[in-house]
């Protein structure tokens, strides 16, 4: 399965368990959400008929707001996790008190019921995402994220089928489906409190108010200040809009097609399955072709033109068929295609502006604009008498401005994208993970890789890594003869994605570099595209005369290869290098230190200890960075008596300060080693202001009322300021605290 899986998806090990159990809870999650919406639809629909949905339409779009305020405030006090579990057990409650409301069969209940499930929906997915990405990193999240959205969809598919299942084929009520969603929400409790163990060393929620959070205001004001902005705004306005008014018309069809409240159900479970399933299809089979094909221009269109065209077929005759067409091409399209045209609309915007501007758009616009559908609904509807087919007229002018919009917003983005790369506005790590392989996009990228100016080839590289750089393999070709190192670097890095190509000849000259991770990745590159046997290749580079040579394969095995392949390095390869101490050795012996951080082990605690007293100050760095890495107790020592050298010092305490919390006792010990020697009980202190843990703060504050030296005093008073400054999730004894701020009076009352 895992084999099956990494095909696909990068998942490392170490991240297999927290990736199943939250992939798990977001297949559980969705499917409860698609449990509750045809449960929801066909009682609210029987019950009180489809003429009712603009009043909880407008209701949805006011509470909307404010409960996202409240969960932006509720992880900003506490651990994301926390909170999702504490919504959970919340849910599980609600639902139970709405099963027996439902008893009522009063039309109360259904709206308070549709209500409940509009907003439970925004609340647990965004909770779901703020968890995730309190969990992953950046680089992580990447790789990652693309599977727990897998499992989103497939959620989906399978409670809505689920759905139908149970009421076409049990004598299960529509009502009844509440307690399967209890039980999967139990299932999803399980697994959520399984996770506490898995979060213990992630960093706690920051403290609220320290951070400026992005303002309505200040995303109203910059959207007026700009065409381009203003037109994405009319874009995501408009989309809501129509698509309201695309879910009515559906609904009102459908309770006018099943009456009765089992076969409505059904339908609707029908629905949302297929639709699921179709959305997923449209992802995997067409929203890289289109957008291959014809550009951000058919990302945004396709949406709205099939809208357009639905809308065309309701005016003509209202029948389900057109219904479902209409509802389900603005289903199966929304978090697709037309989702990745958005985010790609994106692009050209600093993350500060992004950040100012988002926020405003995704939720204030969008909220907004259901809400004015919902009045635009109850006018047509409870004023005007308008029938379904009038509707549909409606729809197609607003579908129209849509269209327009779209148009207009793939005009702008090309001078707005070219602008941005040009005065390097895009923020390289948000943009990660795009498909950059719009046909304008690349035109723009190619232009930049084909500067004369080093830092726009640069910025230019920066933004392809983590996307796919195939349509650029021409340009990167030519990077690898770049006068600039590290042009050279992302240029090679960036080819090993192409699959279709090989560029082994040229990549054998970077061979002859000095720098060792270019060399490195150069026989990962010739072995990954070799035309017979890798490994023989490998092994090769392996036995080589060249030392050089030598320390690269070693160093691309610890690097790239799996436990198999690094068996294939032996204590007489490294002995070979290591003993070599001539000048010209060097680079071998440094990429030597590197590769024993990926190594670890005996070979680490044989070999670094060795490299630390090499003559080469390079080589040197190369073993305190490595010790760092591997982190092992017995390199302690070794570090801390590197700490009062001028050339060492830094790296030393750099090394140390990426020790695990567990080692800060065994740093400390060494203050009773330094005893009056001051400038080495400043170097452990400085190393311990280094180390953001709550161990660091404790051993600090223990030491402090026990240290008579003033100096010293200073020196720790002066460690904890920078932890405090640096971390704001560290804690303070206050008690402590205080019986400390009084000895330092006194000390200083005596003193003057």
């Amino acid at each position: 399965m895992k084999r099956l899986i990494n095909k696909i998806y990068d998942i490392r090990d170490g991240e297999w368990k927290i990736t199943f159990a939250l992939f798990a809870i977001s297949f559980l999650l969705i499917s409860v959400v698609y449990f509750l919406k045809p449960t929801r639809d066909s009682l609210f629909l029987v019950g009180l008929g489809a003429e009712k949905l603009p009043y909880v339409f407008i209701l949805i779009a006011v509470l909307a707001i404010p409960v996202t305020g409240l969960v932006i405030r509720a992880v900003q006090l506490y651990r994301s996790l926390r909170v999702f579990i504490w919504t959970i057990f919340l849910i599980i409650f609600q639902l139970l008190i709405i099963r027996l409301l439902l008893e009522l069969q009063q039309n109360w209940v259904y709206v308070l019921f549709y209500l409940w499930v509009g907003i439970v929906a925004i609340l647990v997915i965004s909770q779901f995402w703020l968890l995730a990405n309190e969990i992953f990193n950046t680089a992580q999240s990447k790789r990652i994220f693309p599977l727990l959205n897998l499992g989103a969809i497939l959620g989906a598919i399978a409670g809505s089928n689920a759905t139908s299942a149970m009421i076409s084929f049990t004598r299960v009520s529509t009502e009844n489906l509440l307690f399967a969603s209890i039980a999967i929400l139990l299932l999803i409790s399980i697994i959520s409190l399984g996770l506490r163990g898995r979060l213990r060393s992630t960093p706690l929620p920051r403290t609220p108010g320290k951070e400026k959070q992005p303002s309505a205001l200040g995303g109203l004001k910059s959207i007026f200040q700009s065409r381009y902005q203003l037109i994405i705004a009319g874009i995501i306005g408009s989309g809501m809009l129509v698509s309201t008014l695309a879910d009515y018309q559906l609904k009102a069809v459908a309770v006018i097609s099943f009456p009765d409240k089992a076969d409505l159900t059904s339908f609707m479970g029908i629905f949302y399955g297929n639709i699921s399933l179709l959305a997923l299809i449209i992802q995997i089979v067409l929203s890289g072709r289109i957008l291959r094909k014809i550009g951000l221009g058919g990302a945004l269109l396709t949406r709205p033109a099939g809208l357009f065209i639905g809308a065309v077929l309701m005016a003509v005759e209202p029948v389900l068929a057109f219904a479902v067409f209409l509802g389900g091409i603005d289903n199966a399209t929304q978090y697709s295609i037309d989702k990745t045209g958005r985010e790609i609309l994106f692009l050209p915007f600093s993350q500060k502006l992004k950040e100012r501007i988002k926020f405003f758009l995704d939720v204030i616009v969008d909220r907004f604009f259901k809400g004015f559908a919902g009045v635009i609904l109850l006018i047509l509807v409870a004023v005007l008498d308008f029938n379904i087919r009038q509707i549909a007229m409606v729809t197609i002018v607003f579908s129209f401005l849509w269209l327009l919009l779209s148009r207009l917003a793939q005009r702008e983005y090309v001078q707005q994208f070219r602008n941005a790369l040009m005065n390097q506005y895009i923020d390289i790590k948000p943009v990660s993970g795009f498909d950059l392989n719009e046909p304008q996009t690349v035109k723009i990228i190619s232009e930049q890789l084909k500067s004369n100016d080093p830092n726009k080839v640069t910025r230019a590289l920066q933004l392809l890594e983590g996307n796919a750089a195939t349509p650029f393999a021409d340009d990167l070709k030519k990077l690898l003869y770049h006068e600039l190192y590290p042009v050279r670097l992302l240029a090679l890095r960036l080819l090993s994605t192409v699959p279709d190509k090989n560029f082994s000849p040229d990549v054998l000259g970077l061979l002859q570099e000095n720098d060792t991770e270019l060399r490195l990745e150069s026989i990962n590159y010739i072995c990954m595209f070799a035309e017979g046997d890798p490994d023989k290749i490998l092994l090769d580079y392996l036995n080589s005369n060249s030392l050089l040579d030598k320390s690269s394969a070693l160093g691309c095995i610890s690097k790239y290869g799996d436990a198999q392949k690094q068996a294939l390095i032996k204590d007489a390869m490294l002995e070979a290098i290591i003993v070599n101490k001539t000048r010209e050795n060097n680079l071998a012996r440094a990429q030597t230190a590197q590769v024993l951080s990926f190594l670890k082990g005996e070979k680490a605690l044989k070999y670094l200890p060795v490299l630390l007293k090499d003559p080469s100050p390079a080589v040197q760095r190369e073993a305190i960075k490595s010790m760092g890495i591997v982190g092992h107790p017995d390199f302690i020592p070794l570090l801390i008596n590197n700490l009062p050298d001028k050339k060492m010092g830094s790296a030393s305490r750099e090394a140390l300060a990426s020790y695990d919390e567990r080692y800060i006792g065994n740093i400390a010990e060494f203050l009773q080693v330094a005893g009056d020697n001051t400038l080495h009980f400043t170097n452990i202190i400085k190393t311990l202001s280094f180390m953001p843990y709550q161990a660091s703060v404790n051993q600090l504050l223990e030491l402090l009322p026990k240290e008579v030296d003033l100096q010293k005093r200073y020196i720790i008073i002066k460690a904890l300021s920078k932890l405090r400054a640096a971390n704001k999730h560290l804690k303070y004894n206050p008690i402590q605290v205080q019986e400390i701020l009084e000895q330092e009076l006194k000390q200083s009352y005596v003193f003057f």
